[in-house]
């Protein structure tokens, strides 16, 4: 097969905005190229070559609507109304395909959550999406990883308040857990106790064999870390 024909790791697609019917091209990811080397606890996904959450945000080079890939054609009417009000007005055309960068990638997923908040979307959701954030800012070694950790941590606990999450156990259990991580993140060792025995006594938790033994030694870590940070008061 000649290098022209030779099929890659990224390939184009085109796409259309929900908000202005504008027709754009993204890049996409194909699966046989993914490594997955390794994971942190909160989930940070590390590969071996391309890097697909890179990949999986888009937004429109026309109004400047943007979302995740698994949302993008999930407008409702009042969020269309909200886009076209406060992102359009304000948006200098630009386009993003092709090789993505991290810092890149930073900017078009910073771009998602303008377009979520003022969409009103879930605020597990937009949780969801700042822990993401903060894992890009991860693999650059960012200070600014921690600011997007507190803000996943507050929209997660405002989720737990307001939001049906028990609705959807396998959900509910999955942002207890994270909660309870990202918490031991921060230091909030106590808070990270809390989180994680609530997460082992939620229905959804049952459903996943993996993610209970994970908060499970997680919620042991945290208990360590909590027992040593009191000694070295005394």
């Amino acid at each position: 097969m000649d290098e022209e024909n030779k099929i890659k790791p990224l390939y184009e697609k085109e796409i259309q905005c929900p908000i202005c019917d504008y027709k754009f091209m993204v890049t996409k990811t194909r699966g046989k190229f993914l490594k997955l080397d390794s994971r942190d606890t909160d989930n940070c996904p590390y590969y071996e070559g391309i890097n697909p959450i890179l990949y999986t945000a888009y937004i429109c080079p026309e109004c400047g609507y943007g979302a995740l890939e698994r949302h993008f054609s999930d407008v409702t009417v009042n969020g269309k109304a909200e886009v076209k009000k406060q992102i359009t007005p304000k948006w200098k055309r630009r386009e993003y395909h092709g090789e993505i960068s991290v810092e890149k990638s930073i900017e078009i997923h910073r771009i998602v959550l303008l377009n979520y908040t003022v969409m009103h979307y879930p605020y597990d959701e937009i949780g969801k999406l700042c822990l993401k954030i903060s894992w890009l800012y991860r693999y650059l070694k960012s200070p600014k990883e921690t600011e997007f950790l507190v803000n996943a941590y507050k929209m997660f606990e405002k989720a737990y308040s307001n939001e049906p999450l028990e609705e959807n156990p396998k959900n509910e259990a999955n942002i207890l857990f994270l909660m309870g991580e990202i918490a031991r993140r921060l230091e909030k060792f106590k808070e990270s106790i809390e989180w994680f025995g609530i997460a082992l006594k939620s229905d959804g938790m049952k459903e996943n064999p993996a993610l209970e033994k994970q908060a499970r030694e997680q919620w042991n870590e945290a208990k360590q870390q909590y027992k040593s940070l009191e000694k070295n008061k005394e």
